[in-house]
């Protein structure tokens, strides 16, 4: 118990010192204003349409290609002080060890990147309260932004299929657990990329990570088929019309998904792991 207790505070000291800086409230107030531009498009149209529509909007943002963009990058800018070692963190790594030091950093990413989500799943309940309800059942409005043109109002995609394959919390639950899984890996990415290449390759081979598919995906558009790419792009597994469900036999479920996130942490934290305790400490500084 004293054990689990010194990684319990260890835990809370690191995500006290790592999160509240004015990074995080720069991020902070970009997202916010992001997905009240986005929510506001549906208050309108629900306004407009009368009745009520289902908070699990979150969902749907991940879903849109441009907006799934930002969300990324937004989080991606929250981790752009990787590798972590600020101030005076070298010191820190020799006195606590590199083996702790770098466990530490990947339990503060896991949890930091949880914390991160669960906040724009509430920002997006709080958005939508005005014209909001909680059931688990796809309202009329909810149908009709899908169907009709009244969904021409609201700026991002309505999937109808997708609302056909999940109930409204499932879906929320699952884009949830979808984006922390690979809003994570990706943090962990640019984290071990960082050790081994420093800030500028950590940025560049993450921003690829995160907007290539796209690019890749259209140019196989272009000569056919592109639903293979979805499997070996982890980026894509947020967007929820791309899932293996009743509407899409062929996509990636959330077992494929959980799995292939745990195997990438592995094979990042093997890396991480053997480049920290290859590290010459005293006499590397960060750019």
């Amino acid at each position: 118990m004293d054990r689990i207790g010194a990684v319990l505070a260890d835990t809370k000291a690191n995500l006290k010192g790592k999160m509240w800086n004015m990074r995080f409230f720069a991020m902070a107030l970009i997202l916010v204003c992001m997905m009240d531009m986005y929510l506001e498009t549906v208050r309108r149209a629900v306004s407009a349409a009368g009745g009520r529509v289902n908070f699990s909007m979150l969902p749907f943002l991940w879903n849109d290609v441009y907006s799934n963009k930002i969300l990324f990058l937004l989080i991606l800018m929250f981790y752009s002080n990787v590798p972590f070692m600020e101030k005076n963190q070298i010191y820190v790594v020799m006195r606590t060890g590199r083996e702790r030091f770098f466990r530490r950093n990947m339990v503060y990413i896991l949890l930091s990147s949880l914390l991160l989500n669960v906040a724009m799943a509430a920002i997006n309940i709080a958005e939508l309260l005005p014209v909001g309800e909680f059931s688990n059942e796809w309202t009329r409005t909810n149908r009709m932004l899908a169907l009709t043109d009244a969904g021409s109002e609201v700026i991002f995609s309505v999937p109808y299929g997708v609302m056909k394959s999940f109930s409204p919390w499932e879906l929320f639950g699952y884009s949830l657990a979808a984006a922390w899984l690979v809003t994570s890996l990706s943090a962990m990415l640019m984290y071990v990329v960082s050790l081994w290449g420093g800030r500028v390759a950590a940025y560049g081979v993450t921003a690829c990570f995160v907007l290539m598919p796209q690019f890749i995906s259209q140019v196989l558009i272009m000569y056919g088929d592109d639903q293979g790419i979805i499997y070996f792009t982890p980026a894509e597994w947020v967007r929820c019309e791309r899932w293996g469900s009743a509407a899409n036999l062929n996509g990636p479920d959330m077992i494929y998904i959980v799995v292939a996130c745990a195997l990438l942490w592995v094979i990042l934290g093997m890396a991480g792991s053997f480049k920290i305790n290859k590290m010459d400490f005293k006499s590397d500084r960060e750019e």
